[in-house]
This record gives C-alpha cells, sequence and structure tokens, in this order.
C-alpha cells in the first residue's frame, strides 16, 4: 500500500490505475498520514512539496523521525537543486519532479517501485543487523550509547564530526562533548530515551576533542525489543554550526525585517519563477495588499504579466551580478501610477542564490519634487540674471554662473562670504532697509531696487535687485534669495533715449512713425509746426493725408517693394499743409527691423524745401530769360561779324574773325553754365549706365567735330557700371580739351575701359603739357571757381560734378609717355557685366 500525500489525487489515482502492483491511497493532510504510520499500513510514501499546514520537505523530516527506513518519494511540481539538496539531506528515497518528465504518472510508479524494492534488499532480521546498516549507510554521524549512555560506538563520520576516534571516547559519558551550560537540557532528554519515550530531537553545543565549540542537531531513538524493552539507544547527529549562525543572523534579520519602516521582502528563487516568500507589515502598509493574497504565489500570480515581467530582469540581474543593485520601477498601484526604489541583495547558501532580500520605498512624491526641482534649477542656471541665496546670517549659501560671472568671483570665494565683499556701505544699509520692509508686519512679499556693485576688477555695475525672503515655518527668519541683473547699459541706454527724444523734439525737420500699416504713432514738434497738423489730429491717422499730388499705382508699388527689401526711400513730395496751402518737401522713409528682422515700424523724415524750390524755380525762369536773351544777342553778333568778314579788308577781316571765335565760347560756355545750373538743382538719379556705350557715342561725336583728331579706343564691347546719364558728357568734355589744348598738327588721344573685381576704369591719355594745377585742383577735388579761371575750368568742374554725383572718382597724373592721364573710377555694383 502506498500512502499518496497530495491536495490532488489525480497523479495517484493515475498510477494506482496503470499499475497493477501498486495500490495508492490518497491522504489529503500531512497531519494525518503521520499519525496513522504506526499500524504499519504503508510500504511506502509518496508526498508533493506544497501541503497544507507544512511543506514535503518538512513532513520527509518529521517521517524520518520515527521510521528512518520507510521507503520516501518526494513530488514536487517543479524542481529546482536547493530543493533537491534539501531532500537529500531530509533522506528521501526518490525525487522525481512532476514537471520535468513526460509521464509523471509513470515516473512516479518507476520511483516507487525501485524504493520499495530497495528497501526490501536492506530489511534484515534482528536489531543487531539493522543497526549496522544504519551505521554503515548514515550520512551522518551516528553514535550507539550504552544503557548510562555512555559511547559504545560511532562510526566515521561521528570521528570527523567530534575529533575523537572511537577509541577514545568509548566508555565515555555524553557529558564529555557537551558543554556545562546545554547539559541540564541535554540530560532531560537523555532520561527521556532511557525511560522508554521513543525519540527525541535536541540542539545544543557540543566540545570539539581540541576544545572548539560546534553546535550539532541530535537526532535520538531508543530500539527495544519486542517485549518493549531497551536494547540499545542510538543517535544520529550533524554539525549545524554554521546554520545556526545562519538561523541567528535571520532572526536577527527578521526582526529588523518585521519592524523596518520600509517595506521589505524575500523572494525564492527555484527555476525561472520568483515566489514571494515573505513581506513584512510596512509593505502591507504601504502597498495596501493582503500579506496572504502574496505569500506563497509567484510574482506573475501576485502582480500579472507586466508588471512581474520587468521585475523579473532586475531579480535576474541580480542573480547573474552576485551582488546588491538600486532600481527604481514605476508600477500602478489602486490604477495610479507609482514610482518605487528598491535595493535588492542575493542570499547566497552554499554558492547558490537561494534567495533575493530587497527593500523597497515609494519614491513617487519625492521624484516628483526632485524633477520639479532639477527644472527649477535648470531654469536658475540657464537665467541671464545672477541668482543669490543668503542665510540668517547674511552669508552667501548658493550662486548661479550668471552671478560668477558678474561680480567676477569664484563660487568658492562668494560662498560663505557676505555682501561687503561686493558692495560698499550705503550699498549693504539699502539692502538692509528692504530687507526689513520685507520682514515687517505690513511689508510686501518681494522688492525690486537699484544697487551699485564692485566687481573684482573694481568696476562699478548698475544692478536691478529683485529681492524676497525665504519660505519659513514659524518665527526663525532662514534667509533671503534674489536676482540682480546688470542695467548699466539700461541706464545708457535710457540717457541716450531721453537725449535722442530731445534732439528729435526739437529737430527742425518734421518727423513721424508709422506702424507696417502706415498707421502713424508718434510725430515730432516741427512736424506740426510744418504740416499744421497736432500730434493727437496726427497719430492714428495715416501720411497719405498729407499729400496734395496724386500717385500713381506703379509708383506707390515701386516704393513698397523698395521698403520690403529694407531700403530707404527717398522721394520729393508736396503735401496739404493744414489749413495754409502746400508746402514741397524732401522725405526720406526708413523701415525699422526687430529682433527677428521683420519690419516692425517706419521712420519718415520730411526736410521743408519750399523756399528753395520757389529760388530754384525764380532762377531757372531768369536762366532761361538770360540764355535765350544772351544766345539771340550773340547770335545777331555773329551774323554781323560774318558779313564784315566777307567784305572788309584784312585787317577789319582778322578782326571780325576774333569777334566770331569770342562769340562760340560765349555760346559754349553758356551751354556748359546750363548743364551745371541743371545738376546743381536738381538730384542726381544714379542707373546702371552702359560704360562702353557712352564711351563710343562720346567717340564718335568728338571725331564728328574734329576730323583730323586721332582718338584710339580700347573697350570691351558691353560694361556697366553705376553712374548718372551724363556720364558720356564727362567723357566727351575730357576728349575735347585733351585735344583743344594739344599739336594742332597733331591731335591724337587714347581712351582705355577696364573692368576691374568692384570698379570700372576709364583712362584718358594725350601727349600735352601737364594740365595746370588749378585746373587739377578744379577737375579732382572740385576746387571753387574764381573769376581768373577761363572757360576750360568750367567744362572740368562740370567733369568733376558729373563723376562724384556718380559716387565715382577722378585722378591726374602723368602717362608713361610724359602726357596727361586722367582716370575715372565708378563702381560696378552687383553684376556689373551684363
Amino acid at each position: 500500500m502506498v500512502g499518496y500525500v497530495a491536495d490532488d489525487a489525480s497523479v495517484g489515482v493515475d498510477v494506482d490505475r496503470r499499475r497493477a502492483r501498486i495500490t495508492t491511497e490518497h491522504v489529503p493532510r500531512a497531519e494525518a498520514c503521520l499519525a496513522g504510520l504506526d499500524t504499519g499500513r504503508y510500504d511506502c510514501l509518496v508526498s508533493a512539496y506544497d501541503l497544507p499546514g507544512m511543506d514535503g520537505l518538512d513532513f520527509a523530516a518529521a517521517v524520518r523521525e520515527e521510521y528512518p527506513l520507510l521507503p520516501f518519494v518526494l513530488c514536487p511540481e517543479r524542481g529546482s537543486e536547493r530543493t533537491a539538496r534539501r531532500a537529500i539531506s531530509a533522506g528521501v528515497s526518490e525525487y522525481v519532479p512532476l514537471a520535468e518528465t513526460s509521464d509523471p504518472a509513470a515516473a512516479l510508479a518507476d520511483a516507487v517501485e525501485d524504493a520499495v524494492v530497495e528497501h526490501g534488499r536492506r530489511r534484515v532480521d534482528g536489531p543487531q543487523e539493522e543497526l549496522a546498516l544504519f551505521f554503515e549507510e548514515s550520512p551522518m554521524g551516528a553514535v550507539q550509547w550504552d544503557d548510562e549512555f555512555r559511547f559504545e560506538r560511532v562510526n566515521e563520520t561521528a570521528e570527523e564530526i567530534l575529533g575523537y576516534s572511537e577509541a577514545e571516547l568509548r566508555g565515555r559519558s555524553w557529558e564529555t562533548i557537551v558543554v556545562e551550560a546545554d547539559r541540564q537540557r541535554v540530560g532531560e532528554a537523555v532520561d527521556g530515551l532511557q525511560q522508554k519515550n521513543g525519540g527525541t530531537q535536541v540542539r545544543n553545543r557540543n566540545v570539539r576533542k581540541d576544545g572548539t565549540e560546534i553546535t550539532c542537531e541530535w537526532h535520538n531513538r531508543a530500539v527495544t525489543d519486542r517485549n518493549g524493552e531497551v536494547r540499545s539507544i542510538f543517535s544520529k547527529f550533524e554539525d549545524v554550526t554554521e546554520q545556526e549562525r545562519r538561523r541567528r543572523e535571520l532572526e536577527t534579520i527578521s526582526t529588523f525585517f518585521e519592524y523596518d519602516q520600509d517595506p521589505g521582502f524575500l523572494i525564492d528563487t527555484p527555476g525561472e519563477a520568483f515566489t514571494i516568500e515573505r513581506i513584512n507589515p510596512a509593505y502591507v502598509r504601504q502597498g495596501s495588499v493582503d500579506r496572504s493574497q502574496f505569500e506563497g504565489q509567484t510574482l506573475r500570480e501576485a502582480l500579472g504579466e507586466d508588471r512581474a515581467e520587468k521585475l523579473e530582469r532586475r531579480y535576474r540581474e541580480c542573480i547573474e551580478r552576485r551582488e546588491p543593485i538600486e532600481y527604481e520601477t514605476e508600477l500602478m498601484f489602486q490604477d495610479q501610477p507609482t514610482v518605487w526604489w528598491t535595493r535588492l541583495a542575493p542570499v547566497v547558501i552554499d554558492d547558490t542564490v537561494e534567495y533575493l532580500a530587497g527593500s523597497t520605498r515609494e519614491v513617487t512624491e519625492q521624484r516628483r519634487r526632485k524633477a520639479e526641482l532639477e527644472r527649477y534649477e535648470t531654469v536658475i542656471e540657464a537665467l541671464n540674471d545672477g541668482v543669490y541665496v543668503l542665510d540668517e546670517t547674511g552669508r552667501f549659501t548658493y550662486v548661479n554662473d550668471a552671478f560668477t560671472e558678474l561680480v567676477g568671483y569664484d563660487e568658492q570665494t562668494l560662498l560663505g562670504s557676505t555682501p561687503a565683499l561686493i558692495k560698499d556701505r550705503e550699498g549693504i544699509e539699502r539692502g538692509e532697509q528692504h530687507l526689513r520692509r520685507l520682514l515687517s508686519a505690513d511689508g510686501p512679499d518681494e522688492v525690486t531696487f537699484e544697487i551699485d556693485i564692485q566687481s573684482r576688477e573694481g568696476e562699478t555695475i548698475v544692478c536691478e535687485d529683485h529681492m524676497g525672503v525665504l519660505p519659513y515655518d514659524g518665527s526663525e527668519f532662514e534667509g533671503s534669495v534674489g536676482t540682480v541683473r546688470d542695467v548699466t547699459a539700461r541706464r545708457k541706454q535710457a540717457r541716450e533715449l531721453r537725449w535722442l527724444r530731445r534732439v528729435v523734439e526739437s529737430a527742425a525737420h518734421a518727423i513721424y512713425l508709422t506702424k507696417p500699416d502706415g498707421t502713424i504713432t508718434y510725430v515730432n514738434n516741427a512736424f506740426e509746426e510744418i504740416t499744421g497738423y497736432s500730434r493727437a489730429g496726427a497719430i492714428g491717422e495715416i501720411p497719405s493725408q498729407l499729400h496734395a499730388d496724386a500717385r500713381d499705382e506703379e509708383h506707390v508699388e515701386r516704393r513698397r517693394a523698395a521698403l520690403r527689401d529694407g531700403e530707404v526711400w527717398e522721394e520729393e513730395v508736396t503735401n496739404s499743409r493744414k489749413g495754409n496751402g502746400e508746402y514741397t518737401a524732401r522725405q526720406y522713409i526708413v523701415p525699422v527691423t526687430g529682433p527677428a528682422a521683420e519690419v516692425e515700424r517706419f521712420a519718415a523724415f520730411q526736410v521743408d524745401i519750399s523756399e528753395r524750390k520757389e529760388r530754384e524755380r525764380h532762377l531757372n525762369r531768369l536762366d532761361r530769360l538770360l540764355r535765350h536773351n544772351l544766345r539771340n544777342d550773340l547770335n545777331v553778333i555773329r551774323g554781323r561779324a560774318e558779313g564784315i568778314s566777307l567784305r572788309a579788308d584784312d585787317e577789319n577781316t582778322a578782326a571780325a574773325e576774333q569777334i566770331l571765335r569770342k562769340t562760340d565760347e560765349l555760346l559754349d560756355k553758356a551751354e556748359k553754365e546750363r548743364a551745371i545750373a541743371t545738376m546743381l538743382s536738381a538730384r542726381p538719379e544714379l542707373g546702371r549706365v552702359d560704360i562702353a556705350s557712352a564711351v563710343r557715342d562720346a567717340v564718335a561725336r568728338i571725331e564728328t567735330e574734329e576730323p583730323t583728331a586721332t582718338i584710339r579706343v580700347s573697350s570691351p564691347s558691353d560694361l556697366t557700371a553705376l553712374a548718372t546719364k551724363r556720364i558720356g558728357q564727362a567723357v566727351e568734355e575730357l576728349l575735347r580739351n585733351a585735344i583743344t589744348h594739344g599739336d594742332p598738327e597733331r591731335h591724337e588721344v587714347s581712351i582705355r575701359v577696364e573692368a576691374g573685381t568692384d570698379r570700372v576704369r576709364i583712362e584718358i591719355e594725350d601727349g600735352n603739357h601737364p594740365i595746370p594745377e588749378m585746373e587739377s585742383r578744379l577737375l579732382v577735388e572740385g576746387e571753387e571757381l574764381n573769376p581768373l579761371y577761363h572757360g576750360t575750368g568750367l567744362g572740368l568742374w562740370l567733369v568733376y560734378l558729373i563723376v562724384t554725383r556718380s559716387n565715382g572718382t577722378v585722378t591726374v597724373d602723368e602717362s608713361e609717355s610724359g602726357g596727361n592721364r586722367i582716370r575715372i573710377e565708378l563702381d560696378r555694383g552687383e553684376n556689373g557685366r551684363s
């Protein structure tokens, strides 16, 4: 008969059904099975590992106390090396992990048959043979005592444990190996055996032959005959010194474990499953869990697949590293995300990690505060403003990088020092005054004031100090905190702004500002005086209300495009003066961009040129009148002189020809004067001019006038530059001047046009005598004309005006042939060659 001890009888029933020689009887509880063993009913016991009340190993140990030779098969659901070692130590006959077999019933049946056969082989007749077998095969120390409990016989294991030989112990009392403090307790066990009380188990301290104290666990039993008389007493024992040490440590740890304020847990590590062996009360409180729902459960059973998988990775890491690890895990408890800090340590027994012991703590709030603090610290460190903290004694306890950069002292120097390091007495008193305001009953929460700081280099830095008091409980002041900002530049800018405002307000020209949509936002005093519109009447309006002259759409679009491109727009406008006619102004519109390079407003400046325009009109009228009359009168004189030269004698003919020459010179001067007057009265308009074409046209006109002249030209076919449209007239005037002052028999002039990187050069060379110094200065510098200049000077002044109005330059030097070289240089602008 096989006693099958397990919750589930299905495997036992299957063994009974499949093996005719085996009959099983299902016993649900180990205690019931132990109570019935004295009937001799069972030939073999089979036990599961997980049993109510005790596990399979405890059950095996209890059986071996009373029935050391009864076959016992342990069949846990899942096996592990640790469980297997404990099973062997407990004296089980066979060990069969059911999950590791393809056919659990067949494997269990084979184990039962092997155990029973082995037991039958070992069964002998008579107590002496039984005792001999016990001594021979016991893996533990074994001792046979006489009826006075003196040593009779010991096995080799006992000799190794106690350090005595069998001969040295034979005849000596048990007291020889027991420490004095434990002898009373051991003596009570001895008395019980001698009084036929069956078996006893006792753990006590023993003394080896060399005096070393060890702890041993003893299993003692009296062997009786059929009449119940004690025939012999024998014991088996093992050295449990290390186990005892561990037990005491475990008890100490267990005490800490139970009363620790942090949640603690113990994880069993058999195979791949991690079983929650134990959790402490703090874990129950903080986790709001039921101890019975956790202890004995696997992680996956207790926590679910997802949460368990996260923890299992950490547990395997600890087992592999065999050293404590720390980690944080986010877990859901009661549908809320929580963060747990855990320290996990391996429990190593016989070089195997048997358990994992952990202490954990919910740090959700701490981590939230830490993250918030880190964000604030990041913001503080990133601030351009200096940040400081002073304790209750007025000493720096914190400064950020911006503060150290501002004052020039490093952090180590500042921390622990007082503001006297960077402030004078007046500055310190001002800060203390504001601090007293903050600490007063009706004081503000924060104050802002200006203070002068003395940097390490001795520079005075004007700063804005924004100060508050550190939060504190009770009535004890704990310190202050503040930010300082360098406002030296701001103060300077404020002064400059006030100065500029006064300049703008007192300017003689009209100035106004508009939004991008044209709405006027500011006007100065001169605007009111010139336009007749008051400040209140102009602000909020648009400038077009001032225009008296109509602007075509093309003109408006050109202006918009130029302003969009960031260009300054210049134009002449005729505006209505409120209640008093019109005025003419030269207007400049400047786009003002912001940090994002987008136009934020426009600044417009108007110069009232009404009076100048009126003078120009009168002068032009007078000029036209004089030129008309002068030209008519000179033409009359010229006609009479021609008639005289045809009829007069030689002397009068010569006089008539002189009159003709002077008349032509006066007419030429009149034309040059007209050109100069036109240029002076009108603003130059620069544009891209084809220089090569302008030079060719000028040469062609001179060749028509002077057919005997030789002009050599070197020029690309096509070359442009920025200039006024009159640039060709300047070239023509220089060519004419060179030919007029050259050798009458041999008129030779060369002109060369070249392109540089950003400039265009026009060089005119002749073989004439050097140009007089006064005329050279007139050509190069535009020196003022005086009555000593003749007509040539007027022409050279016209050249100077044309070139300078083209933003060009004129130079005069000696050519390689000893003549004159006149060079004009003009700006190519972008994409000079078309």
